[in-house]
């Protein structure tokens, strides 16, 4: 890896020097691996150097592993993953683990994504103790959702018409590959206005920025922690990402510093400030002083709001792509609801089987299997006598998700799952797609679940209307689609197809207007 990542030769002391600083580190990083009395589940021998072997099992078996985790251990385990060893606990513990002052889900967050590296710094502002961006997300986006459906609504008819085309044949599409722009172009519509969401430059680096990021996150995961800030000067991947640092900045801080001109020469004219009433605003609004970096938080909230939601409307698509029935009964609750009530937030939520759709979706396939992330800030002793050292990283299992238990035949995809659970007394809320619960981790649990659920949910929505009105879709059946495994990672079929078709809809979106 070294000579790969230097591209030339070194002189032998400094390879000498190179060597025992690598040997230390994966001798340090195997005693701390077997220094917790939860078991060790896919420990190999200490001449399994780097643990390469256990890192192994874990990015191509990470379900397996728990699985049998469980089998051996039912209050938890710990496992060598691509980024050490950490500590795997069974649902059961949430309730204690949601809220609990000396786990932090932001560091662990920032510790898993290098966020002390260059390139990385994204990560670094969305990890820090102000929490500006939660606040933002909370205050501001979310309570706006009704203001922002119609703007959404047409920027994704536009978009949807670019990349779907009014083609009336069967044809097939690269769903995610239309997908990620459609989702990049609503949220920048709603963060940053007209302008810049249409514009390529911004665009690519919000889209790209992320894909480069998971890629240099993954190689510097290669190297021992003590190497990396070296290592990260000279990976590729790496140079990359600062390199779409760079351009991200230097198209947001000049509308940035013309804003705040523009500001205190109102005030100093004694007149109101222009109101843009977009993510610009609000961070300064909501900052009142506290520090942060308005340009990287831009990039930060752009990139937060792309791609998970883009995996996720990409699976929704697939899941009910191959039940023919449930497009049906989709189409006909949007046509229903929008005759009878126009296009607004309203609307939204009275597509009782779409939000199910979604959140049954997401129930099969969320964004991991794990979850919860928390790192431990002080040595931790859960209820039953558990003890986790400071400064561990814990995942928390989600299979109470796929349990017989808590979900009648839970391997099987049911659109109406929710509904039906909606008429179960005590089970109303719960049902909902943006409500969190112990048996359905899709946007975590406790204060940490995601704030910005409630504007993804609303985005999938909109981006549904406008794709189930105007197309007919179907699975191309020569190569279904497959979910994709990395570790606890999943992710939906990035290079499977849908066939689609255009057809006419019975009402449009834009024809109505909204009514707030």
């Amino acid at each position: 890896m070294l000579g790969y990542a230097l591209n030339g030769s070194l002189p032998g002391d400094v390879v000498v020097a190179v060597g025992v600083i690598l040997l230390a580190g994966y001798v340090l990083q195997f005693a701390f691996a077997v220094g917790s009395k939860l078991p060790l589940i896919n420990q190999n021998s200490i001449l399994d150097f780097g643990s390469m072997k256990s890192r192994r099992s874990y990015v191509t078996g990470a379900a397996d592993l728990i699985k049998s985790g469980f089998a051996k251990s039912a209050k938890g385990f710990r496992l060598v993953t691509d980024n050490g060893c950490q500590v795997v606990l069974p649902p059961r513990y949430l309730n204690e683990i949601r809220n609990h002052p000396d786990m932090s889900r932001d560091k662990a967050s920032a510790k898993e994504l290098h966020s002390h590296l260059p390139g990385f710094e994204p990560f670094r502002e969305g990890s820090k103790d102000e929490r500006i961006m939660h606040d933002v997300v909370l205050t501001k986006l979310t309570r706006k959702l009704g203001r922002v459906t119609e703007d959404l609504s047409k920027e994704t008819a536009e978009v949807v018409r670019k990349y779907w085309t009014d083609e009336k044949e069967w044809h097939a599409l690269s769903l995610r590959s239309t997908i990620t722009p459609m989702l990049a172009r609503m949220s920048s519509r709603v963060f940053l206005g007209e302008l810049l969401c249409r514009d390529p430059s911004w665009l690519h680096i919000t889209i790209n920025y992320a894909v480069h990021v998971i890629r240099a996150t993954d190689e510097l995961r290669q190297w021992p922690k003590m190497l990396r800030p070296f290592v990260n000067r000279v990976l590729p991947s790496c140079r990359m990402i600062r390199s779409d640092m760079k351009q991200a900045l230097g198209l947001i801080t000049p509308i940035l510093n013309k804003r705040r001109a523009d500001r205190e020469a109102a005030i100093k004219a004694g007149t109101p400030p222009t109101q843009y009433n977009d993510a610009i605003d609000w961070m300064e609004d909501v900052a009142k002083g506290r520090p942060y970096n308005p340009a990287i938080s831009q990039l930060l909230l752009s990139m937060a709001a792309i791609h998970t939601s883009a995996d996720m409307l990409t699976q929704i698509l697939f899941d009910i792509a191959a039940q023919p029935d449930l497009v049906k009964a989709l189409r006909e609750e949007i046509i229903t609801v929008t005759r009878e009530n126009g296009w607004n937030k309203i609307s939204l939520y009275k597509l009782v089987l779409m939000d199910s759709t979604i959140k049954e979706s997401q129930r099969l396939k969320p964004v991991a299997i794990t979850p919860m992330r928390r790192l431990t800030t002080a040595d931790v002793e859960l209820s039953d006598g558990v003890f986790i050292p400071k400064d561990t990283t814990i995942l928390v299992s989600a299979n109470s998700m796929w349990d017989e238990k808590n979900y009648e035949n839970p391997e099987k995809f049911d659109g109406y799952r929710f509904l039906k659970m909606r008429d179960v007394p005590g089970q109303q809320t719960a049902a909902q797609l943006v409500a969190p619960s112990p048996i359905h981790l899709g946007w975590g649990f406790g204060q940490h679940a995601c704030p910005g659920r409630f504007f993804a949910a609303n985005e999938m929505k909109i981006a549904l209307c406008q794709i189930l009105l105007k197309y007919d879709i179907k699975l191309d059946e020569k190569r279904l689609p497959q979910v994709r495994r990395f570790g606890v990672s999943m992710t939906a079929d990035s290079t499977a197809n849908l066939l689609i078709r255009r057809r006419q809809e019975e009402v449009s979106p834009e024809e109505l207007g909204c009514q707030v």
